[in-house]
């Protein structure tokens, strides 16, 4: 998204963008079951959409402002994931990752998509 971004390429930006989300809607990006991570997850795929919709409009400070929100949203995610040691001994249920491969392919095609 950054490089797209900063070079305003606004097709690989909406393209990225719609990868990033398609990809938060696979099996494992759900490595916590609980009320709290599905709406964080559903707040980072509002805040990707808002870079799609910029990137459609052309609206660079638009999709500046989307990108940040989903950084914004990164952060606060992984440091509730980081804090799941307390949230599974309180009975919130993990799912396995799927193996290593999967999400190394699913990357490496967002980033042929930035190219």
């Amino acid at each position: 998204l950054l490089e797209a971004l900063i070079v305003e390429d606004f097709e690989s930006l909406e393209e990225s963008a719609e990868a990033i989300e398609s990809l938060s809607h696979q099996a494992g990006w759900f490595v916590l079951q609980t009320p709290e991570y599905r709406q964080r997850s559903e707040s980072f795929r509002a805040a990707v959409r808002e870079v799609s919709a910029a990137a459609k409009a052309r609206d660079l400070n638009g999709a500046a402002l989307g990108y940040f929100d989903v950084t914004l949203n990164c952060i606060r995610c992984h440091a509730l994931l980081r804090g799941t040691e307390t949230a599974g001994a309180l009975g919130a249920s993990r799912v396995e990752s799927p193996a290593p491969t999967e999400l190394s392919e699913s990357l490496r095609r967002i980033g042929q998509l930035q190219k």
